[in-house]
């Protein structure tokens, strides 16, 4: 199973994404995007810290994925 401890290997060798939400100079959200073979994508790693929780970060986040997703489309 792939994790993210290496990121370029997310996006070099599976055709994948992370998505960093930033607000005031810091980062407080994450998503990852992870192909899956024949067109599923996984979303992994999906994450925001308390204090942006229930802001409508995690749905912003979401949204790049799916955009992510769909235009790379069913790959290989």
């Amino acid at each position: 199973m792939l994790t993210l401890n290496n990121p370029r290997a997310l996006h070099t060798y599976v055709r994948g994404a992370i998505f960093l939400a930033k607000a005031k100079g810091e980062i407080i959200g994450s998503a990852a995007l992870i192909n899956e073979n024949g067109g599923m994508y996984e979303l992994a790693k999906m994450a925001v810290v308390p204090a942006w929780q229930g802001k409508g970060v995690s749905k912003l986040l979401m949204e790049k994925c799916l955009e992510k997703a769909q235009a790379l489309g069913p790959g290989e």
